[in-house]
């Protein structure tokens, strides 16, 4: 995860931040009566996807969505007013980046801020650049104008044509000048979005790394270099809407799907003369009035508890700036999936950019590992050739390009791209000597996950799962 205090200073003014919310949630909800009738100071406004079924297939093919690959990162907004930007992450923090660093131009005039635009992101490492990408996923408005109404297709042109075209004129995006560029806190990037048809092209830029007994899952395509956890389907002909969008659907690798525990670690005392015992106490959302949910221990295998609980320690000290042993009991966001061979879960990573998993999607998460939806299963159903793609145009994806993201097929502008080098995919150094194939050779979807060493809790980018 990205350190933000090192993106821009934390605003802990009371009267600033206030106001800062104000302004935020007037732009997700431009709607004065709809605006009134949320608890619009507490919540962190993005459209969350459900997890698809084979029951969600059906939907797929008679509606209109647009695909692409589900990278592994963190959620925030991008916010800018006439004054700069601000980073907001899921606790509703807010961050100033210093305007000698980074602001987000105006089209016409490039000295200028652009006031009252507000942009869903993503937060990745992005491993050709060695340096987090701040990936643009969808827009609330631009300017002061209200585009989350509009259909997705139009979201994405305002993105291209609005803001993504502005920051191509203003900042670097050749991989040299970036890596030159030290006081730029993060390269801005646009998502790929793809027709239904194109999806098998998502699938051969992935490639598979076994390494550290862990799976990894890696998307390389140009410049955008990141971990990728599976697919996203975005319907075309819906507004964008905070909350759990059941119309909204993520597909993720067997072996990625996972729920985010509120974990108590305690130690308990026992008075048979055995030692202590660590316990972790697992809590899933969904309570009255945003509570917790008791769900049960957990029983981690002790590489996986051990590995916890070094990652927790290392969150204190970074939180507390102290080097004090772990204060028990001790609370924070676990993320796990569900190992169905031993029958227990599986300690994955620390997180801070979310909640708790509700008790009910926790519920269908379940149900996908039961279901176990596979990449072949996913494109059969979808009526999908694994290896085709369309004859009749270039594979030209929906996105809103800049010179650093040569469109798919498109030989010409590949070459007149401003750095021409293609990145392979993470090299042993990155990835501490992995085992790489292509998704198509080595990957059906029933592989068993074993103990994870390797993912840490992403604290900091130099982490070779990084």
């Amino acid at each position: 995860m990205a350190d933000l205090t090192e993106w821009g200073e934390l605003q802990v003014d009371v009267t600033e931040v206030d106001r800062l919310k104000t302004t935020l949630f007037e732009l997700v909800f431009p709607n004065t009566e709809e605006r009134s009738a949320q608890d619009f100071l507490a919540k962190f406004p993005v459209a969350m996807p459900s997890t698809l079924s084979r029951r969600d297939l059906g939907l797929i093919r008679r509606k209109t969505y647009w695909v692409a690959e589900k990278s592994d990162g963190d959620r925030l907004l991008l916010l800018s007013l006439a004054s700069g930007a601000y980073i907001i992450d899921a606790k509703l923090q807010f961050f100033k980046i210093d305007r000698s660093r980074f602001y987000l131009p105006r089209k016409q005039d490039i000295s200028a801020s652009q006031d009252k635009t507000l942009l869903d992101c993503l937060s990745v490492w992005n491993h050709t650049y060695q340096k987090f990408a701040l990936m643009v996923i969808d827009v609330y408005a631009v300017e002061g104008q209200d585009v989350a109404s509009q259909f997705f297709r139009s979201r994405i042109e305002a993105i291209r044509e609005r803001v993504v075209v502005s920051i191509r004129a203003k900042y670097p995006t050749d991989v040299a000048a970036v890596k030159a560029s030290p006081e730029l806190p993060f390269v801005v990037q646009g998502k790929e979005y793809w027709t239904l048809d194109q999806m098998p092209i998502i699938f051969e830029r992935i490639t598979y790394h076994f390494d550290n007994n862990a799976h990894r899952f890696i998307y390389c395509f140009e410049k955008r270099h990141n971990e990728n956890d599976g697919i996203i389907f975005v319907p075309d002909e819906k507004p964008l809407q905070p909350g759990l969008r059941d119309e909204l659907k993520k597909w993720k690798w067997p072996e990625m799907t996972t729920v985010t525990f509120s974990m108590k670690i305690d130690v308990e005392t026992r008075h048979d003369g055995r030692p202590p015992r660590t316990t972790f106490q697992a809590f899933l959302g969904g309570g009255v009035d945003g509570g917790l949910l008791p769900y049960r221990e957990i029983y981690f295998r002790k590489p996986d508890g051990d590995r916890l609980l070094k990652d927790a320690l290392a969150y204190h000290h970074v939180v507390s700036g102290s080097v004090d042993p772990l204060p028990y009991p001790y609370t924070l966001l676990v993320e796990c999936f569900y190992d169905t061979k031993s029958g227990e879960w599986s300690y994955y990573r620390l997180r801070f950019d979310v909640h708790p998993t509700p008790f009910h999607q926790a519920m269908i998460q379940l149900e996908a590992t039961a279901e176990k939806l596979t990449k072949d299963e996913l494109m059969a159903g979808l009526n999908i050739r694994s290896k085709s793609r369309p004859s009749s145009n270039p594979a030209t994806p929906l996105t809103p390009a800049t010179p650093s993201l040569s469109l798919a097929s498109n030989e010409k502008h590949s070459q007149a791209n401003d750095d021409t080098s293609s990145p392979s995919p993470v090299n042993n150094a990155q990835t501490g000597g992995s085992n790489k194939r292509p998704v198509d050779e080595i990957y059906r979807g029933n592989s068993h996950v074993p103990a994870n060493e390797s993912k840490r809790a992403r604290m900091e980018p130099a982490a070779a799962s990084r």
